[in-house]
């Protein structure tokens, strides 16, 4: 059997422990990262394609991960790129490394079947060449061009901001969205609320909307701090916490069943937002984080 093929079992392995051990997704640029610790790589799997220069284990990954894909153990987000484990691909963790793999190949060619009249690729037989040439297609420089912006998003916002000027951000991100924000926390004790954004300039409409923001980058909000956040909403106000570190599980447990909306944004989100609110900010709020759109043509996986 092919170095590829057996080193392609143990990705498959490994990217679904490391999704379910994580939540349930991860950035793809955070999955490889747990790769590299969790896998004991070779000179040959840690070596470069001399057409792309792409790493080959990494492309071995991604040519394979659409096995997974059409297999339904996992989903991915272009938007984002984040992928997510299913409870197919819960149940799949059960099989072992050889298992998974010979499944994901026999829902591949099923899929495949079910496209076209011709089963076009056999994956059990991909070459290095053609791994190579999937690592050239438009979607994985799409897909590594989002890792890339991503990732100078969080670097950006890790090392340039102190968590008032975090705040600021997070309070022109809702004026972009429309709303007003009369009340940004100064210094000191907050009360439990750092922002208050309402839809006019009086808050005569509802929802009133109260936000939480922890600019820590070490430590996920707690259920407790999710709780403090549902312990100040009152009569129609809505709850909003943001985390740059993310959130327990417990935590969105307990925003998930609060009687009050509590709608939970980690960094991830917090970047899609900006993203999308950008043009509509005014120019000051705009200088805070400033952006620059590139556009690609997007296709199918």
């Amino acid at each position: 059997m092919s170095r590829s093929i057996e080193l392609a079992k143990e990705l498959e392995l490994q990217t679904l422990k490391a999704l379910s051990e994580n939540g349930g997704e991860l950035t793809r640029s955070r999955l490889l990262e747990i790769l590299r610790e969790k896998i004991d790589f070779d000179d040959w799997a840690k070596g470069v394609y001399e057409k792309t220069g792409y790493v080959r284990w990494e492309s071995i990954l991604q040519f394979y991960s659409i096995d997974l894909v059409k297999a339904g153990f996992i989903t991915k987000s272009r938007k984002n790129s984040t992928w997510y484990i299913t409870e197919e691909g819960e149940k799949a963790l059960k099989l072992g490394k050889d298992k998974i793999f010979e499944e994901a190949q026999k829902r591949y060619r099923q899929w495949k079947l079910s496209s076209t009249s011709e089963c076009l690729v056999e994956t059990t037989e991909a070459s290095e060449e053609q791994i190579e040439e999937s690592a050239q297609t438009a979607a994985s420089v799409l897909e590594d061009a989002k890792n890339k912006s991503y990732e100078s998003f969080e670097r950006f916002i890790t090392k340039n901001f102190d968590p008032y000027e975090f705040q600021d951000l997070c309070a022109a991100l809702f004026r972009g969205m429309g709303y007003y924000t009369p009340f940004v926390a100064p210094k000191g004790k907050d009360g439990g609320v750092d922002i208050i954004a309402y839809k006019d300039p009086i808050g005569s409409t509802y929802p009133h909307i109260k936000i939480q923001v922890k600019y820590r980058q070490d430590a996920k909000a707690s259920s407790q701090e999710v709780q403090q956040l549902k312990g100040v909403l009152t009569g129609n106000d809505m709850g909003v916490f943001i985390s740059l570190a993310g959130f327990s599980p417990d935590a969105r447990n307990v925003a998930r069943n609060s009687n009050s909306h509590i709608d939970l944004i980690d960094l991830k989100r917090f970047i899609e937002l900006w993203q999308e609110f950008h043009d509509k900010m005014a120019d000051g709020d705009k200088a805070l984080m400033q952006i620059t759109p590139v556009y690609f043509i997007a296709e199918n996986d």
